[in-house]
């Protein structure tokens, strides 16, 4: 309860923002498609949680954001995230899909052509451009070695570190080239753990669907290292039945410890106040619980999504 009112006391900037896009929509003006069930509300909600992460950047480097800033970032999680749908898709259908069957892709190819189309009068879009294509060559192939459904926790963990993590740290250079100030290892460090947070969450929620579809997962990876507890969890597994804390711990004490500190020592690296607000938003429902475990909610990317004087001031981006 504690640390229910805590969040709630510091979460006023989430707020404030999430207010301003459910009005404005600034960062979405000119933006075509999207998640086909996601009520404006929910884009609302995401598009706040990126201020926030927008904010963090501020705080980081103690320089503002340009303005169009939220839109790119719109647009480059919109890009990766129907990548990696595109991705699981052709994997369902018994491909092995290389580099330029996912980017062939419709969804693909569309929200491409949206981040393509804002960035065009900008000459920032030759570096970004470049550093997507050397990120695409350097990760693709070590992370498709990584899908396999019994994959350890050391898999687990490179994973969700080339996965979300490698979005946080995508974005974070994609916000600096955009803004002429390529973030330090520092910052990237800090995007790079927030994007983690939002996959423990992610896998924490579809842990049911994940270990039906035989999919990898890091919360499964987890459990398997405390076979009683993966035995005993699955079994309570209903569609109905909500995976809350307390039953995770009465359950699975030892995963839920590892679990815990996996999160804590992520948590701890974040030194800038609004890249921690948006990480406690995120890890909402691990740490609260509330959330049903066969609940898909369509969105831009992961949950929650992401100097004093400027570096303070919430971030129009």
């Amino acid at each position: 309860m504690e640390g229910t009112l805590a969040l709630a006391a510091d979460s006023g900037p989430f707020a404030a923002h999430w207010c301003r896009h459910l009005v404005r929509r600034p960062y979405r003006r000119g933006l075509t498609g999207g998640p086909r069930r996601a009520s404006r509300p929910a884009l609302a909600g995401y598009d706040a949680a990126m201020n926030l992460l927008l904010d963090g950047w501020t705080q980081l480097t103690g320089r503002p954001v340009r303005p169009g800033t939220g839109a790119v970032a719109i647009r480059l999680s919109r890009l990766i995230f129907a990548f990696d749908d595109a991705y699981e898709h052709l994997l369902d259908q018994g491909h092995r899909p290389d580099p330029g069957d996912v980017l062939a892709h419709e969804a693909v190819r569309a929200h491409l052509w949206n981040l393509r189309d804002f960035l065009r009068p900008h000459p920032e879009r030759r570096p970004i451009r470049a550093f997507l294509a050397d990120q695409l060559d350097r990760s693709y192939d070590r992370y498709t070695a990584l899908q396999h459904p019994r994959y350890d926790i050391g898999d687990a963990l490179e994973s969700a570190a080339l996965d979300s993590g490698g979005f946080g740290a995508c974005l974070a250079q994609v916000i600096g080239l955009f803004n002429g100030l390529p973030p330090d290892a520092r910052t990237v460090r800090q995007f790079t753990a927030v994007g983690i947070l939002a996959k423990t969450t992610d896998d924490v929620l579809d842990l049911f669907e994940d270990h039906a579809a035989g999919r990898p997962n890091l919360a499964l990876a987890l459990l398997r290292r405390h076979p009683t507890e993966h035995a005993r969890l699955l079994a309570a597994g209903r569609p109905a039945i909500w995976l809350t804390p307390s039953r995770w711990r009465r359950l699975c004490p030892e995963s839920h410890h590892e679990l815990t500190r996996i999160t804590t020592t992520h948590l701890s690296a974040l030194t800038a106040p609004r890249l921690a607000l948006a990480a406690r938003l995120i890890l909402w429902p691990v740490s609260h619980g509330a959330v049903p475990t066969n609940a898909s909610t369509p969105s831009d990317g992961p949950p929650g999504a992401p100097a004093r004087s400027q570096a303070t001031r919430g971030s129009d981006g």
